[in-house]
């Protein structure tokens, strides 16, 4: 049985106190310094997935990652980070993902299955006519 591997970062953005900002992050990112004072992030979690949750040291249970909050408080004002994933399972399938959050928290995302949806709308064709790229 094949495990899916994936990998996910962010583009480069400001935040208003680095010290606070890596404070707020799990443990399995990694911080990149860049040009201008921005930074990006690397998932480094053991399948390379962007992280949605994590274990406090002093809880019993995982806690929920609340990825606009969290930047929305973080964030240089105007700032937007994209956060995208790509993985695979060996070649049964492959997906991906995109979200986008301003400073301000609004969000917006995409998913590459979105392209079934889209394809049937833009090009007139029924469910019927578009296979899942999977097996």
């Amino acid at each position: 049985m094949a495990d899916y591997q994936a990998t996910a970062r962010t583009n480069y953005f400001r935040v208003k106190d680095q010290a606070a900002f890596n404070a707020a992050l799990p443990g399995d990112i990694t911080v990149q310094r860049g040009q201008d004072d921005r930074i990006a992030l690397f998932a480094d979690g053991d399948h390379g997935c962007w992280p949605t949750e994590y274990w406090p040291d002093d809880a019993d249970d995982a806690v929920e990652i609340d990825w606009p909050a969290l930047f929305a408080e973080h964030l240089v004002d105007g700032q937007v980070v994209v956060i995208i994933e790509a993985g695979a399972e060996r070649q049964r399938f492959v997906g991906g993902w995109a979200q986008a959050i301003h400073s301000s928290g609004k969000s917006v995302s995409i998913c590459l299955d979105d392209i079934y949806a889209l394809a049937e709308k833009e090009l007139g064709v029924g469910q019927h006519n578009i296979t899942k790229a999977c097996w």
